[in-house]
């Protein structure tokens, strides 16, 4: 599962429920978080809290739960509309507690002929995510060159420019825009997720499922220049909301296995899907 820009295991996701929140606001907000997208895997309605998972994704951000905090006063609000969902207070109604079921009277059963065991089969090598997945704008942002190049990160950028807009913005430009503060400039969050959205295409994942959304986007940034100009929140909100879907795999392809990954390489059709 997805929590901000790292994916976490069904152990990890254990470990954070039985962790205690003790002043930690983004325990207190995984945990609820959590709960809503298990809630939501399982059937239940997400249109009365995509908005504000969508924010606590971006809130929580690149931060590691578990390891790294928040003020319980920056959550407070998400944790709110979030367990008031879980408990179904908004959105869908709360599941009833199942009824036990009684048990029959035990039946004399005979006692089964003993069978060989059959010798279980060595598992073999985890099959590769196939081309055509997506993945993060946060991993973008730490997997390029020049300032968006982080630690040991491979280089997994298939290309050296994209358009926004109108505009043609190089390697270099597109980092500093993915590492530009957002600050409500509703311009530069469009960006950054314009420029996870096609990066992703670029790698090989489907375009189907958000290219319309992408047209819209560059036809609202138009002339502007991402670098220096900006336009309200407000305008940008919707779109922003469907590529950050996309890019993470909420719609469209589906995002990346969580596997360690492969640098490019010319027998790769889409690198970032590639695992040893």
């Amino acid at each position: 599962m997805q929590l901000g820009n790292h994916s976490y295991s069904e152990g990890d996701l254990c470990a954070i429920f039985n962790t205690p929140v003790q002043g930690n606001g983004l325990i207190d907000l995984a945990h609820q978080l959590i709960a809503a997208k298990l809630n939501i895997a399982n059937g239940a309605d997400p249109a009365p809290i995509a908005s504000t998972i969508s924010q606590s994704d971006a809130l929580i951000g690149d931060l590691v739960v578990g390891t790294d905090t928040l003020d319980p006063s920056v959550v407070s609000s998400f944790v709110v509309a979030l367990t008031a969902y879980n408990e179904g207070n908004t959105g869908v109604p709360h599941c009833d507690e199942p009824s036990p079921t009684p048990t029959p009277d035990p039946t004399p059963t005979p006692t089964p002929t003993p069978t060989p065991t059959a010798t279980p089969t060595p598992s073999g090598t985890p099959t590769p995510t196939p081309p055509g997945c997506t993945v993060t704008q946060g991993f973008w942002a730490s997997h390029g060159s020049s300032d968006c190049h982080q630690g040991n990160n491979d280089d997994f950028w298939p290309v050296d420019s994209l358009m926004l807009g109108n505009v043609t913005y190089s390697t270099a430009d597109l980092c500093a825009i993915l590492n530009t503060p957002v600050k409500g400039n509703g311009l530069n969050a469009l960006a950054r997720q314009l420029i996870a959205a096609k990066l992703n295409i670029a790698d090989g994942a489907d375009p189907s499922a958000i290219q319309a959304s992408i047209d819209a986007a560059d036809a609202l940034i138009g002339d502007l220049n991402v670098l220096a100009d900006s336009l309200p929140t407000s305008a940008t909100s919707a779109l922003v909301t469907a590529l950050d879907d996309y890019n993470k795999g909420n719609t469209g392809p589906g995002h990346c296995a969580d596997l360690p990954l492969m640098p490019p390489s010319s027998e790769t059709v889409n690198p970032v899907g590639i695992y040893e």
